[in-house]
């Protein structure tokens, strides 16, 4: 107010002047826009307001507000296992010998501090972290926001939050063929960067009172995994891991061709042996019976001894066939003067002088009795199959069938009449056919199905290359088998099961043959390959590998937790736990070499180790 009048009113912010907004008698409004400060101006916006009356006096008054126009301050982040380093960044477990935390990677289930601070003096708004992966085609796979919990507003906030790393809403982790060196292994893992994405905005508002949010720029930190989880040796011999199956209690069981103790049970979850004991030269794989934490272990060795060991490693009981047995057992449910037993099926690697023969034990109390028939021929390397009330197994010469009698015995040879003339790895079914792929020979080999009657369904000849070891069922229903190429390439196709005809090459290119596919429950299967080599494939694309020398076992394990167990030898046994992004055995028919997490060669068993809808799975 002047008595003179007021004759100019300006409002001056930095280099602008401002005219009233509007006015009333002696009442002025203006309207400071902070647009006009300089940017990212975070603090007091001084501004005066000058008027000048009729005779020319001025008058200015100095007066600020508050402006936000940065974003808000994202602090020093640390990622860490365990206990909290002084250092800002990320901090990797020690070294620890024959794990994947090899001093400078995290294991891809880690669960991992992420502690930091966010500030913004105008109160925080959104703040969130997501891990972020990488896609098949080598790309980001981002992952979904998780909030960190800062309160809306606050000028500050602290977090310290955990982060599974393999949590479903992480992106993916296909590190394709990347791999990294083992501290004192001549093994190369798997192995890529997940990122930790940080994210935060303000709730500044502009002068019009309109939501005006910064966003800081995304705080993105590597942090390297690997998806294996232990290794452990299970002797110093030149002996080699011949089977793995997953008992219910839990633990994973080995057996090996070679050293003082060849049958092992180890703590899935770390590697730790808890205890080993010698069940002669084993050549197949162990199964184990119906039943829960207390069932047996069942193993035949070289000797022809056929063995059932307690969980703990304990005998519970041996007979002895006098014969060379090659392979491992299947399990059939059977019954003995009306009490439910484990019938222990096997056959024989003799020649016709010595009389092939296939054996069957049922042992109530724990008294083995052992009863036989002659097989069509010797078996070398097909475990028997238990399916629709019969035996069916591949012999050097043909596929073999005999009837499983009432009285837990077994009937006599009825030779599948059109798989004569071949050698053959072990049958598998999809419950309407039986699958039988004849072994690699020097003008290719035969994939064929029949019909639980014995009949043939489908015969195809693979004159362009020749199988590399037994198909299996996938989760798209195709049958999946391993070939040579026509030569030492290697390829996977996929075929009809209906018609034997090929549905696709799924991998045209291996590098050398494949061995058993096995199928996980989210559509990822893995394929060990020869001579030492386990590729991981999701969508017909790898998604990780193992390179580790020396040997392969032809097939490779899962338990429900979607642990991969694989095992290699040539030098001393060794297996491998991998974490994958699966959750047990796929459902289909035959996932697996031996069917399921217990190798019980049985169709009809309960589908053990498989994870079934809606989200089942019993080991």
């Amino acid at each position: 107010a002047d008595a003179a009048g007021v004759t100019s009113a300006q409002l001056i912010a930095g280099t602008a002047q401002v005219p009233p907004a509007s006015s009333a008698g002696n009442e002025y409004t203006f309207q400071l826009n902070p647009a006009s400060a300089l940017p990212n101006t975070e603090g007091a916006y001084a501004f005066q307001v000058r008027a000048v009356d009729g005779l020319g006096h001025e008058s200015t008054v100095g007066a600020s507000r508050t402006i936000d126009d940065a974003p808000p301050a994202i602090g020093t982040i640390k990622i860490y296992k365990d206990t909290e380093p002084g250092s800002a960044g990320v901090t990797y477990p020690g070294l620890v010998a024959n794990t994947g935390w090899t001093g400078n990677s995290f294991i891809y289930n880690d669960t991992v501090h992420v502690k930091g601070s966010i500030s913004d003096m105008s109160g925080i708004g959104p703040a969130t972290l997501r891990v972020d992966g990488i896609d098949l085609s080598g790309g980001t796979s981002t992952g979904t926001a998780q909030s960190l919990g800062c309160t809306s507003g606050s000028t500050t906030c602290s977090f310290d939050v955990s982060v599974q790393l393999n949590a479903p809403q992480n992106g993916a982790f296909h590190t394709g063929t990347a791999t990294a060196a083992l501290p004192g292994s001549a093994a190369l893992i798997p192995s890529g960067f997940l990122h930790v994405v940080i994210a935060a905005e303000d709730n500044a508002s502009a002068y019009s009172g309109a939501a005006a949010h910064h966003a800081a720029s995304p705080r993105d930190t590597p942090v390297r995994a690997t998806r294996l989880l232990w290794s452990t040796v299970l002797n110093t011999t030149a002996a080699a891991v011949t089977g793995l199956a997953v008992h219910p209690d839990l633990d994973l069981i080995a057996t090996t061709d070679g050293g003082v103790t060849t049958l092992f049970s180890l703590g899935a979850d770390q590697g730790a042996i808890h205890w080993s004991t010698d069940a002669g030269t084993v050549f197949g794989p162990p199964a184990i019976g119906a039943g829960s934490a207390d069932t047996p272990i069942y193993t035949a060795n070289l000797a022809g001894v056929i063995s059932a060991f307690a969980p703990d490693g304990g005998v519970l009981w041996t007979t002895a066939t006098g014969h060379t047995i090659s392979v491992g057992p299947a399990v059939a449910a059977g019954t003995v003067a009306g009490v439910p037993v484990d019938q222990i099926i096997v056959a024989d690697n003799v020649n016709a002088a010595t009389g092939q023969t296939l054996w069957s034990v049922a042992a109530p109390a724990n008294k083995p009795a052992l009863r036989s028939q002659p097989a069509d021929d010797r078996d070398r390397h097909a475990s028997p199959m238990v399916f629709d009330g019969g035996v069916w197994f591949g012999t050097s010469s043909s596929i073999d069938w005999h009837a499983l009698t009432d009285d837990g015995g077994i009937g006599p040879s009825v030779a599948v009449a059109d798989s004569i003339g071949n050698p053959y790895y072990g049958t598998i079914t999809d419950g309407a056919r039986v699958f039988a792929a004849s072994r690699i020979s020097t003008t290719g080999s035969t994939l064929l199905a029949f019909t639980p009657l014995l009949g043939t369904a489908w015969s195809k000849n693979l004159t362009d290359g020749a199988l590399s070891a037994e198909p299996t069922l996938g989760i798209d229903g195709k049958l999946y088998a391993s070939e040579a190429d026509g030569g030492t390439e290697g390829r996977v196709t996929a075929y009809e099961p209906a018609t034997g005809a090929i549905a696709s090459i799924v991998v045209p290119a291996l590098g050398s043959p494949g061995q058993v596919p096995l199928h996980g429950s989210d559509d990822h299967w893995y394929l060990p390959r020869a001579p030492g080599f386990l590729l991981a494939f999701h969508h017909g694309q790898t998604s990780w590998t193992f390179d580790r020398p020396g040997t392969v076992l032809r097939g490779a394990m899962m338990d429900c937790n979607g642990r991969l167990f694989v095992g290699t030898g040539a030098s001393s046994p060794t297996i491998w736990a991998f974490i994958t992004d699966d959750y047990g055995l796929a459902d289909t028919p035959w996932p697996s070499w031996r069917r399921d997490g217990r190798n019980s060669g049985n169709a009809g068993a309960p589908k053990y180790g498989i994870r079934t809808a809606p989200n089942s799975c019993d080991q």
